[in-house]
This record gives C-alpha cells, sequence and structure tokens, in this order.
C-alpha cells in the first residue's frame, strides 16, 4: 500500500527522467528510434520491413574491417508501437536476443517457421482460426473473432526458446541495453488528473491516452542500470526478487492490449505500479519550466474509508489506435528530450525517427447526407481511425527531402503511387490480409524490399556532416557516397553487405485466390456462418428474454439479422477484393 501523501507533488527525479533536452549520441554514432503504426493485418509489411533492418545491421555488425569501412554506426535507440506495430515492436525486443534466418523469396518452410517476425504475421495469423468457436463456450461473448491465434502469437513471444528450439544467441552492439519499447495504450479506465490555476480554480480531466514502457534487456541483465520508475524491466533471465521487474509473459499482455481492437478482440486486463501514474509529462509554452505533471486526483483511487491507495494500478486495456496510431512523439522525445528538436539539417543530423506505416497514402471522405442508426456506424468508425492515425506535421516532416531526422517507409511498387493501394492486406480496411497467407507472404516480401529501397536511397546524411566528413575525404568514390533524395552528395549511412546486397525479389500480386468473382469458398463460409450461428445462440441464450411469446417475435428477427449480417459480410469481403484488384 502507499499513503495518499507518499504520492502527493512532483517526483524528485522530475527533471532527469524528462529532460529538456537529451545529451550529444555517443561519438561517431548516429541514433535510430523507430516508430511502428497501427497496421491491423498489414503487420505482415511492418514485420518484413523489420526483417530485413536486422539482418542488414546484422551484416554490417559481422563485416570484418577493411580499410575504407564507414567509421560510424547506426544505433538502435527506442522503438515505439501502437495496434500491430506495438505487437511487432515487442517482437523486435524480444527477438533480439537470438539469431534467427531473414526471409526471403525462397527461404525453406523450416525457415519460415524459425523467423519469429514471419511465423507470427504470416503464419498465424489466419481468419480461419479466428471463426473457430472454442472461445465460446464461456459464460460471455469474449469478442466477435475467436482470440485464440493472438493468445497463440503471446505465447511465442513469452516462451520463445521452446517455441524456436535451435536458435543460438546472439549479440548485438548496434543495440541499446536495455532497449526502451514503448507500447500505447487505450487505458478504459482512464488516469484522473487536475490542473490548479490559481485560486481555488482547478480543471479535472480523465486521460485515456495511456502507454507503457519497458526497458528490454535483450544483451543480457545490466546490474549498473536502475530502472527508472515509469518502466518495467523485462529479460530472458528474470530474477523474482528483482523489483520492477516482469515476466515476458506479462509483457506480451501489453503487447496484446495496445493490439484489443474494439469489439473485434477482448480488452486486455492489465496492471502496472501505482506510482507510474505520477510520471506523464506534457509540454507547455513556459520557458522557465516547460516540462509540466498533471496532479493525480488520488481521492479516486484510494481504497475506501482511507487514505491508502493500492500498489497496484488495475485497468482495462484497449487497442491503442483508438487514441494514438503513430507513436511518433513517444519515440522523438527519447531521442531529443521533451522540448528541443533534433538536428534537421543534412549537415548535422544525428538521430532520426524512422515511421514504418503501411498506410500512408490517400483516404476516401466520409458520407455528406444524412444517415440512420446504422448507416452512421462505418462512418464513426471510419472518422475516428483517420483522426488517430495522422498528425500533419509528422507526416511533412517524413515527407519533406530537405529534413534529416525523420523518414518514412511505407508501401512501395515501381510505377505506383506509394501507399495501402500497394499491399493485398490492405483490403478490407485493413483486416483482408487474414483472409489468406498469400496476402501477407506478398506484402512480407514487400516490406523487405521497400527497406532495401530506403537504405540505398533514402537513409543518408550530408557529405559535409561531421559524422561522415572524414571518411568522404579519405574515400571520395566510394559506393556509399551518393546524390541524396535532396540533390546533394550524401553518404548512406547503413552500408549493405553480403546477401543484403544483392536484390530482393517479391512474387507477384496474389490475384485469384478467390476466384474471377472473389466470393469466399465453401470452408469459409462454413466457418463464418457457425461462428455468427454460435455468436446469436450465445446471444439469444445469455442476453434475451426466453417467454414463448417473447421468442415467436424475437427469434425470427434474430435469424432474418443474421442472414443479413452474413450476406452483408461477403458483399463488404467481395467488394474491397475487386477494388483492390484482388
Amino acid at each position: 500500500m502507499a499513503s495518499f501523501d507518499e504520492l502527493v507533488g512532483r517526483p524528485d527525479d522530475w527533471t532527469t527522467l524528462f529532460p529538456q533536452q537529451t545529451a550529444d549520441p555517443e561519438k561517431q554514432t548516429f541514433e535510430l528510434g523507430l516508430a511502428l503504426g497501427g497496421t491491423v493485418s498489414a503487420g505482415a509489411y511492418t514485420a518484413g520491413v523489420i526483417d530485413f533492418l536486422i539482418e542488414a545491421l546484422d551484416a554490417w555488425q559481422n563485416q570484418a574491417p577493411t580499410p575504407n569501412a564507414p567509421t560510424w554506426k547506426v544505433k538502435l535507440k527506442v522503438a515505439s508501437g501502437t495496434s500491430g506495430g506495438g505487437v511487432t515492436a515487442a517482437l523486435l525486443a524480444r527477438t533480439l536476443s537470438y539469431q534467427f534466418p531473414p526471409i526471403r523469396k525462397d527461404s525453406s518452410q523450416k525457415d519460415q517457421t524459425l523467423n519469429p517476425f514471419y511465423r507470427v504475421w504470416v503464419k498465424e495469423l489466419d481468419i480461419l482460426k479466428m471463426l473457430t468457436n472454442e472461445d465460446l463456450d464461456a459464460q460471455t461473448i469474449p469478442s466477435l473473432l475467436n482470440p485464440a491465434p493472438l493468445d497463440t502469437c503471446k505465447n511465442l513471444i513469452a516462451h520463445f526458446e521452446q517455441a524456436f528450439p535451435g536458435l543460438s544467441k546472439k549479440k548485438r552492439t548496434y543495440v541499446d541495453n536495455p532497449f526502451p519499447i514503448i507500447l500505447t495504450l487505450t487505458n478504459l479506465r482512464g488516469i484522473p488528473y487536475q490542473i490548479d490555476m490559481g485560486g481555488r480554480l482547478s480543471q479535472e480531466y480523465i486521460d485515456h491516452a495511456d502507454y507503457q514502457r519497458l526497458a528490454v534487456f535483450s544483451q543480457g541483465l545490466d546490474a549498473s542500470y536502475k530502472l527508472r520508475p515509469d518502466e518495467l524491466g523485462v529479460s530472458d533471465d528474470f530474477v523474482q526478487a528483482a523489483p520492477g521487474h516482469i515476466h515476458w509473459e506479462t509483457a506480451a499482455e501489453y503487447a496484446l492490449g495496445t493490439a484489443a481492437f474494439p469489439v473485434g478482440f477482448p480488452l486486455r486486463a492489465l496492471s502496472k505500479p501505482v506510482k507510474q501514474l505520477r510520471y506523464r509529462p506534457f509540454v507547455v509554452d513556459d520557458p522557465l519550466d516547460p516540462v509540466k505533471q498533471g496532479t493525480v486526483k488520488w481521492s479516486y483511487l484510494t481504497i475506501p474509508g482511507t487514505t491508502l491507495v493500492n500498489d497496484q494500478y488495475n485497468f482495462l486495456a484497449a487497442d491503442g489506435g483508438m487514441v494514438n496510431n503513430e507513436p511518433i512523439n513517444l519515440c522523438r522525445q527519447v531521442l531529443a528530450g521533451y522540448v528541443v528538436k533534433n538536428d534537421r539539417a543534412g549537415d548535422e543530423a544525428r538521430r532520426a525517427v524512422l515511421l514504418i506505416d503501411p498506410f500512408a497514402d490517400k483516404s476516401d471522405l466520409g458520407p455528406k447526407d444524412k444517415q440512420d442508426l446504422f448507416g452512421a456506424f462505418g462512418p464513426l468508425l471510419n472518422a475516428w481511425k483517420e483522426q488517430a492515425r495522422y498528425d500533419s506535421r509528422d507526416l511533412y516532416l517524413a515527407s519533406n527531402p530537405h529534413i534529416f531526422s525523420r523518414f518514412m517507409i511505407t508501401a512501395t511498387k515501381l510505377g505506383s503511387i506509394p501507399g495501402g493501394s500497394n499491399i493485398a492486406t490492405a483490403c478490407a480496411s485493413a483486416f483482408g490480409g487474414f483472409l489468406h497467407e498469400d496476402y501477407r507472404r506478398h506484402d512480407y516480401l514487400l516490406g523487405r524490399q521497400n527497406c532495401q529501397q530506403f537504405l540505398r536511397e533514402t537513409f543518408c546524411v550530408h557529405a559535409h556532416n561531421p559524422l561522415v566528413k572524414d571518411w568522404v575525404s579519405q574515400n571520395p568514390t566510394d559506393p556509399l557516397i551518393f546524390t541524396g533524395p535532396d540533390n546533394v552528395q550524401s553518404v548512406k549511412l547503413i552500408p549493405l553487405y553480403g546477401a543484403c546486397s544483392s536484390d530482393e525479389l517479391t512474387v507477384p500480386f496474389p490475384v485469384g485466390r478467390f476466384g474471377s468473382d472473389a466470393h469466399l469458398p465453401p470452408n469459409y463460409q462454413f466457418a463464418l456462418t457457425t461462428r455468427i450461428d454460435k455468436l446469436v445462440d450465445k446471444l439469444k441464450n445469455n442476453y434475451l428474454p426466453t417467454k414463448w411469446y417473447e421468442d415467436i417475435y424475437i427469434l425470427p428477427i434474430i435469424h432474418s439479422t443474421k442472414e443479413e449480417l452474413l450476406k452483408s459480410i461477403n458483399s463488404w469481403i467481395s467488394d474491397s477484393l475487386k477494388k483492390w484488384g484482388l
């Protein structure tokens, strides 16, 4: 238990934990943060990007020194993620301890099983597994889709060595240890705050835009590192007595929390130390004290009749993308600090945030005419999703070729407009990738190809940047020197060695997997019908009256609605597959 008095006031370590500006990067080091946006099934694309990035950094680390070798290094400092991006961030942090086979077009089935990114996003997350019904044996309806595949992925993360037997341990010098990951969460309970405005005037509010910071010791426990009070430690060498450390099984629950798409998948019951609620900074235009803290209303959380607060704060979490689908700022603050910006010019930049977003393209407008109750549901959902997805400032910075502190990888094909139209998993509101493994495989390989293109053509600094200037003067004709995206002589920051230097191959766009009419085959129809039947039976038995005369009126409505629902789902999927050319 913690007393009310212990928790009141700004923590003594506030300024240290949330500096206006961080210290400069290590000498000859370029720091990189990864911001992994929401994906739904398009996480297969993001996973492919990460797979190639890790392979390229491994190949660089393993390369024998040569006289003209780069004199700088790139270091992964942080990964932030939301929804499917949060799952991939957690998977990345878990995988960094191990050597695993990269996936290419001709990779064997064995390698596909042993690659954690491919296994989770291409092999496991399939709609037929989500339409099974064992979850409906419970008393209540947990969600429209069976979360069993998500729980399987959670167990792959939690019990990694058993899930991926034979993988050897891997030391990666290009990763911070511990490696922080920050997962956005929609906290449905909320955190109660009050802002004092002087005199007796104050404003209370409930903050639902939550996140959890995990310090992952992927390179082994570091006894010299003192955990921050706003983070939880995670490692393969878990020590029960170590304060503030959690098992990987608990960490994986946070990953499922950020991916708990409302209604589609179950909400997740999570817990964190209550003292972490004191560490939620926000920035204001105050030159003397810009990094502020809201005052937690502990009276909302105290045990009735006492001034005591439980040590653990329990809450229900939904998809982080509901309130923050692009966790860029959380990533940027770790690199630069809470007030100061990263240097942006090509001849100054030493840090950057890399946004990996499969969907960075045009969006459709919503309706302009009146809608009935059911007709309004889709536009409301779309408006919520689109508003949470982007901050126009972030998009501008990522797309501006003259800014070298913000980069973006999005789905791109030669001769096509970048964005979701290039990936199969973007169809059916990004749920379409769950329909067929070939959709996910295509997008995974495209992610690898796009990452290679990014490292070859975009991820660079100017040749006069102090990080590379001396090396350029000694190696003026090296292939790493090229004309950058802003038409200035530049240097590629991550060289490609070994297999990474050969062109990444993809597979053709997976057209016609469901025939020319894009109708789901009988096994899909059976699974979908059975799931709907079970849901309707559960709804009728648990939530509707059972008197015979009420059933006379209610049951025909239910069965009619069931038929209409099945017809609508089939039509929605068919129309989307046709729109995507699938």
